[in-house]
């Protein structure tokens, strides 16, 4: 359970971070400051840089997150690209707001 809960602390200091910076340009070190833990638990739970970044569009996309969907938008990224059409529409939408 307390694992569980590390991890989703972990994700939202790193959606925190990506609304900051860009989902991109995150790193480790902003990740776990912005969570009060260690560099190396951040990687206990996630393993590299780009399965965290994964996870954080993942949950951007499930909950609707239109800037940071944009952002995997224009980067290409996958699953920005496979999410429903009205997230991708308000994503888009955002661009212009």
């Amino acid at each position: 359970m307390v694992k569980a809960m590390r991890k989703t602390e972990i994700l939202e200091a790193a959606i925190s971070c990506a609304k900051s910076v860009g989902y991109q340009w995150i790193t480790l070190e902003q990740v776990a400051g912005e969570c009060g833990v260690s560099k190396g638990t951040v990687v206990h739970h996630y393993g590299t840089m780009v399965a965290l970044k994964r996870a954080v569009l993942a949950e951007a996309v499930a909950r609707n997150l239109p800037d940071l969907v944009a952002q995997g938008l224009a980067d290409r990224n996958p699953i920005a690209l496979a999410a429903p059409e009205e997230v991708r529409r308000a994503a888009l939408a955002s661009l212009t707001n």
